[in-house]
């Protein structure tokens, strides 16, 4: 009788660092003084370098839980699998997301009009603010 192991729900669980790949002893002894398996995943071992990570903000993404992850990127209008996506695919997709976001508050408001125009969206200029208009993008790219 054959079997698999099913890596994916160790992942999920905490049991496995990714897929195919178990926790080092190093990483086991971090779970085990109650780390997060996310920060463990991250790269912090130690109380001290989660309590430092912490106050600075550190790589944030990478230590969120994938239920997060997931809320994320559905608010951000990503359309995903959540069964299926992988956590390093998902992160990526969620910065992009995030990026394209922060470059509509660098564009004037004429290119945001013109932006506004190209996706069809109804406005009067005159009364619509800059943070109107990227409101307005962001809810045209949702759909």
């Amino acid at each position: 009788m054959k079997t698999s192991i099913n890596w994916t729900k160790l992942v999920t669980q905490g049991r496995a660092k990714a897929i195919g790949i178990p926790w080092s002893k190093e990483e086991e002894i971090a779970l085990k003084e109650g780390i997060s398996a996310e920060d463990v995943r991250a790269g912090l071992l130690t109380l001290k370098e989660v309590d430092k990570a912490n106050k600075t903000g550190e790589d944030d993404l990478d230590r969120l839980p994938m239920e997060e992850l997931n809320k994320s990127a559905k608010e951000l209008g990503l359309n995903i699998d959540e069964d299926v996506v992988a956590r390093t695919d998902l992160i990526k997709e969620i910065e992009k997301a995030e990026e394209s976001n922060e470059d509509l508050f660098k564009k004037t408001r004429p290119e945001l009009s013109a932006m506004a125009k190209e996706l069809e969206i109804e406005f009067q200029y005159i009364k619509t603010t800059k943070s109107d208009f990227v409101e307005l993008i962001q809810k045209a790219r949702l759909k």
